[in-house]
C-alpha cells in the first residue's frame, strides 16, 4: 500500500509530535519535576489521539481503506500517556517537599530585628550597626555578623 501526499505529510507530523513528546519525557527525567507541565493538557492530548484512532477504525470499517497511520496514532498515544505518567508522578512526588518549604519560613520578623534562617544556621540582623560611618559599602556588607 502506498501513502497519498496527504498521508506522507500527517506521518511526518506524527514523527515530529514524537521527537517533541522525547524530547519533553527526557527534560523531565533528567530535571527530575515536572515544574510548567500541566497534567490536563497531556491528557487533552492523549484523548485527541485516541479521537484520531476511533477516525480512522470507523473510516476503515464503513468502507474505507485501512491507514497504516493508525500505528503512529498509537505510537504517539503510548509516549504520550508515558509522558502524562510522568507529569503526574513528579507533580505527586514534588509536593510534599514544595508543602513542606512554605511551612518552614527561612524568614522571620522579629521587633526590631530580623532573623534569616539557613537551614541550621541563621543571621540576627540585630548585630548590624545601620549608623556605621564607613558609608553606603559597610550596609552592603556588613561587618559584624552572629552565626548560630
Amino acid at each position: 500500500m502506498t501513502l497519498t501526499h496527504a498521508q506522507m505529510f500527517e506521518a511526518a507530523m506524527f514523527f515530529l509530535f514524537s521527537i517533541g513528546w522525547y524530547w519533553s519525557i527526557a527534560k523531565m527525567i533528567e530535571k527530575r519535576t515536572a515544574v510548567g507541565k500541566s497534567p490536563v493538557f497531556v491528557a487533552v492530548v492523549c484523548i485527541g489521539y485516541l479521537c484520531g484512532i476511533c477516525s480512522k477504525i470507523f473510516h476503515w470499517h464503513e468502507g474505507g481503506e485501512f491507514s497504516p497511520l493508525i500505528y503512529l496514532y498509537v505510537w504517539n498515544l503510548a509516549v504520550t500517556m508515558v509522558d502524562l505518567g510522568l507529569v503526574v508522578y513528579f507533580t505527586r512526588r514534588n509536593k510534599p517537599a514544595e508543602t513542606a518549604d512554605a511551612e518552614e519560613a527561612p524568614l522571620r520578623l522579629e521587633p526590631e530585628h530580623v532573623v534569616v534562617s539557613f537551614g541550621e544556621r541563621s543571621i540576627d540582623t540585630s548585630q548590624i550597626d545601620p549608623c556605621d560611618d564607613d558609608g553606603p559599602e559597610a550596609m552592603a556588607v556588613p561587618r559584624q555578623l552572629s552565626v548560630g
